[in-house]
């Protein structure tokens, strides 16, 4: 049905993904892949003409998710018929003195032996978070995490319905930048410098609403969510006057 040039970098990745739309396509029944990084989903993107046959959704627990599922499914079926493998568990820090970050509660989990491909996003809170995964994993979490570092915590399982609108926490930055441009962004919201900020941009790591971008120039805008791997996600909360040098101040919110 769909062919690859075995010669592309992106062959593995655009592989998997048409084994699991061929499968969808064959037994004429939806088919989901694990969870995919930002890069791994704009290489479907970038490649979506490819796969004409059939439908899909993608999903990650909530609409702010960046980890997503892909679920393929045959043109008679309809959205709503398809119900995604993901389960959502709420990891509560009993100590008030403690304090975990994102690092902590995923490299927790990931101890237990568990693939990062299996684990969607994990949502901070003040003391606690929450974590996406594959449903099959839900028991097992539940029985093994009982400690992150010297840390007791508590896990259960909430609906979907309680994930739907968690926003994670964040710290507040604000600045001035010369222009909107992207590596102007980064170099605020993550201290950067131009020359790295061009660096990382340039070898495909800066991504705006998800989406990839590779040029330094891109432009920004009030509401967009940057994310650069290696190094976290932030939110253009608000773009305000000019000061009197002729620079535009923003606040940005970096999550945690």
């Amino acid at each position: 049905m769909i062919s690859v040039d075995s010669r592309s970098g992106e062959s593995l990745v655009l592989r998997k993904l048409i084994d699991k739309a061929e499968q969808a396509y064959y037994n004429n029944f939806p088919t989901n892949t694990q969870f995919l990084d930002l890069n791994e989903q704009n290489i479907f993107m970038k490649h979506i003409k490819e796969f004409p046959s059939i439908k899909y959704n993608m999903f990650g627990g909530n609409d702010i998710c960046e980890r997503k599922m892909i679920m393929f499914f045959p043109r008679d079926f309809q959205a709503d018929q398809i119900s995604f493998p993901i389960c959502a568990l709420h990891i509560k820090n009993n100590s008030s003195s403690d304090k975990l970050n994102h690092r902590d509660y995923l490299g927790a989990l990931m101890s237990l032996g568990i693939e990062r491909f299996k684990l969607g996003d994990v949502v901070c809170n003040d003391q606690s978070a929450y974590v996406f995964c594959v449903d099959t994993l839900t028991d097992y979490i539940l029985e093994q995490l009982i400690m992150i570092k010297s840390t007791a915590v508590t896990v259960d399982r909430v609906e979907m319905s309680h994930v739907k609108h968690i926003e994670p926490r964040f710290d507040v930055i604000k600045g001035s930048v010369s222009s909107l441009r992207l590596d102007s962004i980064l170099k605020l919201g993550f201290s950067l410098s131009r020359g790295n900020s061009t660096l990382l941009i340039q070898s495909g790591k800066a991504f705006i609403n998800n989406k990839l971008y590779e040029k330094n120039s891109a432009k920004v805008e009030e509401g967009d969510v940057i994310s650069l791997r290696g190094f976290g996600k932030l939110k253009i909360h608000t773009i305000g006057d000019y000061t009197k040098k002729g620079r535009i101040y923003l606040e940005l919110f970096k999550y945690k």
